[in-house]
């Protein structure tokens, strides 16, 4: 089981090589991409693994991450299993839009690239010495609480409210289905095009106004922003 999982944007492979063989050199075990994908692996299930399987998670910060949606996804699944994340800074660039939302509240690292300064390699093997005693002495099973949101109706962990997908605006019935199907309404959300076929009564039409016999789709969607938690008070 490795120590340390590494990511990093393709561009800065050498920055993060050489972090790799600092912090191996100093007795930890770290998983980074491509060295760690088994051959013939699907990409995606070993990074998760990796991620998942890791003590700690270190990520080489840089213009180039900040902008890759790849590296995103890694933060996220590690956030999601609760592993600590380290952001090791090879530029003077801040993180923009999702990553500054993912660590605003994570303690950073400044590291400025090759060579790496011994403070890094001792910084981060202080991390995680820490989070391996975290891991020791849990002796409770974690309890995630969850919420469901009031908007797109999904439940999601209490501790990430990101990710909000969901029609703002009502479908407009754009044809029918044709004698084949019953002449079946179809419908469309404008805000993103999503389609669905059902029937929908609007305000002040039949037995039961407002009512989506066919439930539309609330997935995709239109991304916008954060969950609201919905509050059932009893």
């Amino acid at each position: 089981m490795p120590d340390i999982f590494v990511s990093y944007a393709s561009p800065d492979k050498d920055v993060a090589d050489a972090l790799v063989a600092n912090l191996e050199a100093a007795g930890a075990t770290c998983w980074v991409a491509p060295r760690n994908i088994a051959p013939g692996g699907d990409y995606g299930e070993e990074i998760v693994r990796g991620i998942g399987e890791s003590a700690m998670f270190v990520l080489v910060f840089s213009t180039r991450s900040n902008e890759s949606k790849h590296v995103l996804r890694e933060v996220d699944r590690a956030i999601g299993l609760d592993r600590i994340v380290v952001p090791i800074k090879i530029d003077d660039s801040l993180p923009t839009g999702g990553m500054d939302y993912r660590l605003c509240t994570v303690q950073w690292v400044d590291s400025g690239g090759i060579p790496i300064p011994p403070k890094v390699v001792d910084d981060t093997l202080a991390v995680l010495a820490a989070a391996k005693q975290r891991d020791e002495t849990s002796s409770t099973p974690e309890v995630i609480m969850l919420n469901v949101c009031s908007r797109c109706g999904a439940q999601y962990a209490e501790h990430d409210p990101s990710g909000c997908s969901f029609h703002p605006d009502p479908p407009v019935k754009i044809g029918d289905t044709g004698p084949r199907r019953d002449y079946a309404d179809v419908w469309q959300f404008p805000c993103c095009g999503q389609k669905y076929v059902g029937t929908f009564r609007p305000e002040g039409e039949g037995e039961r106004p407002g009512v989506h016999d066919a439930q539309p789709p609330k997935s995709p969607g239109c991304v916008h922003g954060r969950h609201t938690p919905k509050y059932v008070f009893k």
